[in-house]
């Protein structure tokens, strides 16, 4: 995937690539393409989706708006129409 940064992470972004772990925090699941970079699920919207585990591994593309926490960045979802998986 490409990796965001100070400069180019701003904005609506399409993000790709393989979900190396599925973090669990107080009210989001994240799912990690790296240390710095997750597609965020609130725990709230989680039932909507299949299991967020099933994603550990594969290939995704996840859409949305980019935000900076520190120097991590998230890209939140709330519909599972907002990632799907690439390869099976």
């Amino acid at each position: 995937f490409q990796d965001l940064n100070q400069d180019n992470y701003q904005g609506w972004k399409r993000v790709t690539g393989r979900i190396l772990a599925v973090k669990h925090a107080a009210k989001s699941i994240y799912l990690q393409f790296s240390d710095r970079v997750a597609v965020q699920v609130d725990k709230q919207y989680a039932a909507l989706f299949p299991p967020l585990k099933n994603y550990a591994g594969k290939n995704v593309e996840a859409r949305g708006w980019v935000y900076q926490s520190k120097d991590r960045f998230a890209l939140p979802v709330r519909h599972p129409g907002e990632i799907k998986v690439i390869d099976p």
